[in-house]
């Protein structure tokens, strides 16, 4: 591995890590990021380096019942947005994780 290919593998993986700190304690429900009302977490690791880059909160009952919550009224628009314009959200939401 030349020097320029580790130099970029070094960046990628500390904003990687920077993001997982960022996200750390932190749960999406109706399209916003908000903390998790769980107390209890766990440590995710960076299997390249075994080093602790974030945790992740053990989601119980009352996040699971917001989110479900959130995506009822949710499907309430998205049941009735047209089929092609559906499928052209989803590849707009899926084009940055490529």
């Amino acid at each position: 591995m030349d020097t320029r290919t580790s130099d970029t593998l070094d960046a990628r993986m500390a904003a990687q890590a920077q993001e997982a700190r960022r996200l750390s304690g932190q749960v999406v429900v109706g399209g916003e990021m908000r903390p998790a009302l769980a107390a209890d977490s766990f440590e995710i690791e960076n299997p390249a380096t075994e080093e602790i880059i974030g945790h992740s909160q053990k989601c119980g009952k009352a996040d699971v019942d917001a989110a479900v919550s959130a995506a009822k009224n949710a499907f309430k628009s998205w049941s009735r947005t047209k089929a092609r314009e559906r499928g052209a959200l989803l590849i707009a939401a899926a084009d940055p994780l490529e």
